[in-house]
């Protein structure tokens, strides 16, 4: 199956980022909005490498510490790898 029949052949939804913040703010979740937005960075970006948002995160109410650990979590289920840099911020590749 070629790329493109097999990326149509997975479910896919879009969800607005202002309802996904509401969401993840609604059930106690604040590290699902680390991964859609590393997602919605890759898609922006048309990139599998990308940098975390922190700054949106912040302002969703999401604090460092819990996007580290969404990040190390994510990275121990296989769904990103985490190139850490001393001192910088994480260079994340989203596995799709």
């Amino acid at each position: 199956m070629d790329t493109m029949a097999a990326r149509r052949a997975k479910p896919f939804v879009q969800v607005p980022l202002d309802w996904a913040v509401a969401m993840t703010r609604a059930t106690g979740t604040p590290k699902a909005l680390v991964a859609i937005e590393l997602l919605y960075a890759a898609w922006k970006a048309d990139d599998e490498v990308v940098t975390l948002p922190a700054g949106r995160l912040g302002a969703a109410g999401v604090d460092r510490h819990t996007r580290r650990r969404a990040l190390l979590e994510l990275e121990a289920a296989g769904l990103v790898a985490l190139d850490r840099r001393p001192g910088k911020p994480f260079l994340v590749r989203v596995r799709r």
